[in-house]
């Protein structure tokens, strides 16, 4: 049966191949390169989750602070609308929701959901992230119900569904920092000022360094997860 690609031995596997020994790095070694990439990747592209209506923040009146979603890495949005009855806003709102509008006709209904999203802009309520909890401005006075937008963890098994191909280069080149700090800080060979594993250490890292820098950013060329 073929080794998964995107699956632990499946990456090993193809940094062995990529010339990675197990000399350079044993398997428990290429485990930790393996976290420290998907930590990597997941900083540039995230799985972008959104709350349930039972798993939404139910506010409680001149309450402002909520606990953050059980499985968020940061919220990239809170869908929090303060009320605004007895107001102008409330009665644009409705007229607006309310509207027949000719389904037929896209300018229509292209000028009738801009005057939409022009309204949330001007009246939508604002958040801020103190202390691992979301902070809602301004305070609710009443029971609401506020869905969050927030970025969450991928397993590896993800990977494999959108085959990111620079994933696999990112955990190249985080094995190949690794195999360079080894040769820094491992010693060996030494003749008066020269030292053979530090020098190819040196020269190691240098291209390590390089392929990080060219491979995040071609990550978040591709997509980049708005934080917090």
């Amino acid at each position: 049966m073929a080794i998964n690609p995107y699956s632990e031995s499946g990456i090993i596997s193809t940094l062995r191949g990529k010339g990675i020994s197990s000399s350079d790095l044993d398997d428990d070694a290429m485990l930790v390169v393996i976290e420290d990439a998907l930590n990597d990747y997941l900083f540039y592209k995230p799985k972008i989750a959104i709350t349930s209506y039972a798993d939404s923040i139910t506010t409680v009146a001149d309450q402002p602070n909520y606990a953050l979603p059980d499985d968020a890495l940061w919220v990239r949005q809170v869908c929090w609308n303060p009320s605004y009855s007895d107001t102008e806003f409330e009665d644009m709102w409705k007229e607006i929701l309310l509207a027949n509008y000719q389904e037929t006709n896209p300018t229509v209904l292209m000028i009738e959901y801009g005057k939409m999203a022009q309204l949330n802009r001007l009246f939508k309520g604002h958040w801020e992230i103190l202390n691992d909890e979301i902070w809602l401005k301004p305070c609710p006075d009443g029971v609401y119900n506020v869905a969050v937008i927030y970025a969450a963890s991928r397993p590896l098994d993800e990977l494999d569904q959108t085959k990111d191909r620079w994933f696999m280069d990112l955990c190249y080149f985080h094995a190949l920092f690794s195999v360079a700090t080894k040769k820094l800080t491992g010693g060996g060979f030494r003749a008066g000022q020269y030292s053979q594993s530090e020098s190819v250490g040196r020269e190691t890292m240098k291209v390590a360094e390089r392929g990080l820098e060219m491979t995040r950013l071609r990550i978040a060329n591709s997509f980049v997860g708005g934080r917090s």
